[in-house]
């Protein structure tokens, strides 16, 4: 995973938090529109971190390398017609809080990787 907004990748929590935010939009955004959104940049190797890292696209795998925080930005400045934009701390956490409840396993890779970090044996004082 390259960022934590990577993790937050998922077209059902991000329509459900936008559908949130009060003055988004006039119309209620559909799941369609945002997986349409997510899929359509996932095909764009400009989304890319590294050449090496996109491979053959798209798979499964894919979302794990893209900037992910630039998605956010635009998907959201896109479905609000520029009304409102992507902040990582408000939006963020409530995307977290949303998938936690609601898809944790989309979360796993993040939490094994802090187990890991948690539990690895701290060096011994002298």
């Amino acid at each position: 995973m390259r960022m934590f907004e990577n993790c937050l990748l998922n077209a059902t929590a991000i329509t459900a938090v936008v559908n949130t935010i009060s003055g988004f939009r006039t119309e209620p955004v559909a799941e369609t529109e945002v997986t349409a959104l997510l899929e359509s940049r996932l095909r764009d190797t400009s989304y890319y971190c590294a050449s090496k890292e996109i491979g053959s696209l798209p798979n499964r795998d894919a979302v794990r390398f893209v900037d992910g925080a630039r998605i956010l930005l635009e998907i959201f400045r896109e479905l609000s017609e520029e009304r409102d934009r992507y902040d990582k701390v408000r939006h963020g956490i409530v995307l977290t809080e949303w998938m936690v409840s609601n898809a944790p396993g989309d979360l796993k890779e993040l939490a094994d990787l802090l187990a890991h970090v948690l539990t690895v044996e701290q060096p011994k004082a002298m």
